[in-house]
């Protein structure tokens, strides 16, 4: 579950990362 844990914060950040440019 840590390395889910991990994906889904990595994928939050890069989404969050990405919306922020717009």
């Amino acid at each position: 579950f840590k390395s889910l844990g991990k994906l889904i914060f990595d994928v939050g950040a890069m989404l969050a990362d990405h919306c922020d440019q717009y």
